[in-house]
């Protein structure tokens, strides 16, 4: 079960994080010190995923701690992971984070069918850069969600990960 907690974007807070193997190649798992999952990247370069989460919390001190962040890395690809997710963004954007985790496992929809869900038929483009927006692979997966042709669209860490995550799923679904 995924639990949110939210923070606005001025709270100072320590985040630890560590780089990690993941069935898609290395990722950088950011956690609060309630080790509340704040940031994970699937980046193809791990200096791009540091910078990314420092700049995306601007006001934590950031600190590399591979040891802390591991337990809670081992958790995130497990069927149904106990974590709680630390949420900053616009209430729009939590908004659509939240209705992203209600896509079942394995499964996907459009950006018109979640702008339908969320009561805002017309906003299927400004829910696409809410989903485009979002900084917990995976976790919130955005990867679930593609164009109503079907097409697959773009995905912030490359279409080629976006298949490899969603042929994954379809794998491991029961």
């Amino acid at each position: 079960m995924i639990n949110i907690h939210t923070l606005s974007a001025d709270t100072a807070m320590t985040i630890y994080y560590g780089q990690h193997q993941t069935p898609f190649g290395m990722g950088l798992l950011g956690m609060t010190e309630a080790e509340e999952i704040c940031y994970f990247s699937l980046s193809t370069t791990i200096e791009g995923a540091e910078q990314a989460l420092m700049r995306h919390w601007s006001q934590a001190t950031c600190i590399q701690a591979q040891e802390k962040t591991a337990p809670l890395m081992s958790a995130i690809f497990q069927p149904a992971p106990a974590v709680t997710l630390c949420l900053q963004g616009s209430a729009f954007q939590q908004q659509v984070w939240k209705q992203l985790l209600n896509i079942p496992f394995a499964s996907t929809t459009s950006y018109g069918a979640l702008a339908r869900q969320l009561g805002q038929p017309q906003a299927a483009r400004a829910v696409g850069q809410a989903v485009a927006r979002n900084y917990i692979a995976f976790l919130i997966p955005c990867h679930r969600v593609i164009r109503q042709s079907g097409e697959l669209g773009n995905y912030r860490w490359g279409i080629a990960r976006k298949q490899q995550l969603l042929a994954w799923e379809k794998s491991h679904a029961h």
